[in-house]
């Protein structure tokens, strides 16, 4: 069976581009008077935006692909996470981007990379 519900995605870092997608197509929004795809949309930290997803059976999937450039080195970091609808969002709707999960994951590379550089200055070679 199918029935409809709204999500409204919430991004809590800035990012280069971001793409939501069921996972072929791209969901559309509107933007201003716009109504464009989100595909490789710049968004900054707190923009956030409502989608109409279909559920089927009670479930469904979001994808959100996102890059940005890491500081300091300016490398791109890629990123892509897979929402399970409703069981991921908030009873309100809401999910947030990154997951938390993806947030302690990259704390915990800038942790590293901080105990690497200390090592070094202390001579301990890492």
């Amino acid at each position: 069976m199918k029935m409809p519900c709204e999500v409204t995605v919430i991004f809590t870092e800035d990012f280069d581009t971001v793409t939501v997608s069921d996972g072929h197509v791209p969901y559309v929004v509107t933007i201003g008077k716009d109504r464009v795809p989100v595909e490789d949309l710049p968004v900054k930290s707190g923009f956030s935006f409502k989608i109409s997803v279909t559920l089927y059976d009670g479930t469904t999937q979001i994808f959100i692909e996102s890059t940005k450039k890491k500081k300091g080195s300016g490398k791109i970091v890629e990123d892509i996470a897979v929402y399970q609808i409703p069981a991921e969002s908030a009873p309100n709707g809401e999910i947030k981007y990154p997951k938390p999960a993806a947030i302690a994951g990259a704390r915990l590379d800038d942790l590293d990379a901080a105990v690497v550089r200390l090592e070094q200055r202390l001579g301990g070679g890492g």
